[in-house]
């Protein structure tokens, strides 16, 4: 499962595309449309708050991943 972080730089892309005018396109006689631009929007806040609420953990495993070094004497 991907961290917030990378669901949060693959949100920010979408919105990137979009606003540079790539909203709807055509590639073989199919026509496809992006994710709606407020919906990006809430899901961008969304995870920022995650983000800094929790950290970039998994959606699914709130656990950091991140290690902390300890030593028993």
């Amino acid at each position: 499962m991907k961290t917030y972080g990378a669901l949060l730089i693959e949100t920010q892309t979408a919105i990137e595309k979009i606003l540079e005018g790539a909203q709807e396109y055509e590639i073989g006689g199919r026509r496809l449309r992006r994710a709606d631009l407020q919906w990006l929007y809430e899901r961008e806040r969304f995870l920022l708050k995650k983000l800094e609420d929790h950290g970039d953990v998994s959606p699914i495993n709130t656990t950091p991943r991140f290690k902390a070094n300890v030593s028993f004497v």
